[in-house]
This record gives structure tokens, sequence and C-alpha cells, in this order.
């Protein structure tokens, strides 16, 4: 049985320095370029069952997405796998409300996914 919780922003900041959490941001990578929690990891939920093995199951997930429904769906499709799973109630938008820090652009943990996806032969070269 899949079970999660609900969690708010400020949940989640304090986590971002904690190394038994990790964030994965299930939003499309336009939405993750313009804003994103710093440290976050890029899956977006459309491959999060082919790149689930990027995660530490051994570790605690928060789910992220802009308004924490595409989140929330991958809490409950995906909990079962970790250690303790969670949901950032209001997404993105909750985060921004508050005047938390977020970063632009893309770093290395917002081109994991697609790394991923070419080696197992997704996404070809252009």
């Amino acid at each position: 049985m899949s079970t999660f919780e609900e969690v708010d922003p400020n949940f989640v900041r304090q986590k971002l320095n904690d190394p038994e959490f990790q964030i994965v941001d299930v939003r499309t990578p336009l939405e993750y370029q313009r804003y994103h929690i710093p440290g976050s990891i890029l899956i977006p939920l459309q491959y999060i069952f082919d790149l689930v093995d990027l995660l530490d199951n051994g570790k605690k997930i928060i789910f992220v997405c802009e308004h924490g429904n595409r989140s929330a769906v991958a809490c409950l499709q995906l909990s079962h796998l970790f250690k303790a799973a969670y949901n950032m109630s209001g997404g993105m938008q909750a985060w921004l409300k508050r005047g938390y820090e977020v970063e632009q652009g893309f770093d290395e943990k917002a081109y994991l996914w697609i790394k991923h996806l070419e080696k197992r032969g997704y996404v070809t070269g252009s």
C-alpha cells in the first residue's frame, strides 16, 4: 500500500541540506528552468517510472511540482519504493509565496534524466 505525507514548504526548506532527504521536481524542463528549489533533481513525471532507479530508495523523498497535484501522483505511485515519501502541498507556488530561495536555469541535476534516457536508447543526439 502506498502511503505518503503532505508537508508544507517550511518542512521542505528545513530539509534542504539534510542528507536523509532527496527532493525530486516532477515538472517539465521548462518549468524547472524558470525556477526550482536549490538541490532538487528534475525527473519529469512522464519519465518517473523509467528513471526511478536514479533515486536512492534508502532516503526519504519529497516530490514537488507547480501546485502539488503531479507530485501527489508521483507519491501515490512510488511511495512504496522509499523509506518515506512526502508531497509538498501547494507546490512551487506555495514555495514562491513564502519568498523562499530558488535557482534558475539548468544545473547538473537537471540533466540526469535526459542522460539516462539517452543511455537507454529513448533519445538520440542531434
